[in-house]
């Protein structure tokens, strides 16, 4: 072999590789970061059409009967907090997040609960099984309808779901819906001393937050507009 053949050194190997893995450090981390924006806006996307909605099941049935409860066995201590709009009964569960493979409902693992009376029951408050637990006045769920997503949870104090403007207290109400999705590791408490409703944000740290979202949305109704 010839002295002075063209080749490269070892410090021109090691420099060569450190500068390769480098570059695919950098590459790598930016394909994590575009993968964690991309996430980030399927959930928000998701979570905003669930609310949207949500928001127009009940616009909706308000717009058809003027029969409207207010918000029954307010939490935290009842066993059901439910209205009932027209012979639609919607059975809330706050602050909890949502499994919709669980359908023993005592579990309390759901969220916005929607089914429809009998013609003659009122506005019945609900129970688990008419074969147990179900008392006198009580009437147990008809074919309920989970109208949140796994994950999701109804962030929002339960006054203001569904309010009346004291202009037209009769007739015209206000409806709020808030729904956050994700698991707690990804959530942050604004007040500690009130974990509930609105306090309940996402970390704004993309890492962590890239399954988390929040959606909050909101329409003035008038009750019967379209009704008989």
């Amino acid at each position: 072999m010839r002295k002075g053949s063209p080749g490269f050194t070892i410090v021109e190997l090691l420099l060569a590789t450190a500068v390769f893995s480098l570059v695919l450090v950098a590459a790598v981390s930016g394909f994590l970061e575009i993968g964690r924006l991309f996430y980030k806006g399927v959930t928000t996307s998701q979570t905003q059409n669930v609310a949207k909605l949500v928001l127009n099941q009940i616009t909706a049935d308000i717009q058809d009967s003027t029969d409207i409860t207010t918000l029954q066995n307010p939490p935290p201590n009842a066993e059901f907090t439910y209205l009932c709009i027209g012979n639609k009964r919607y059975t809330l569960n706050f602050d909890v997040k949502v499994n919709t493979t669980i359908t023993d409902y005592s579990q309390k693992k759901f969220g916005i609960l929607r089914d429809e009376l009998p013609g003659n029951s009122g506005c019945a408050e609900p129970c688990y099984s008419a074969g147990g637990d179900c008392e006198p006045g009580e009437l147990v769920f008809q074919n309920p309808q989970e109208l949140l997503s796994t994950k999701m949870s109804l962030r929002i104090e339960p006054a203001r779901l569904l309010e009346q403007p004291s202009s037209n207290p009769e007739r015209l109400y206000n409806v709020r819906i808030r729904l956050v999705f994700g698991d707690d590791d990804v959530l942050r408490i604004v007040d500690p001393d009130n974990p509930t409703g609105s306090n309940v944000r996402c970390d704004s740290n993309l890492q962590s937050s890239q399954f988390c979202a929040e959606a909050e949305v909101s329409n003035v109704v008038f009750a019967g507009e379209f009704g008989p």
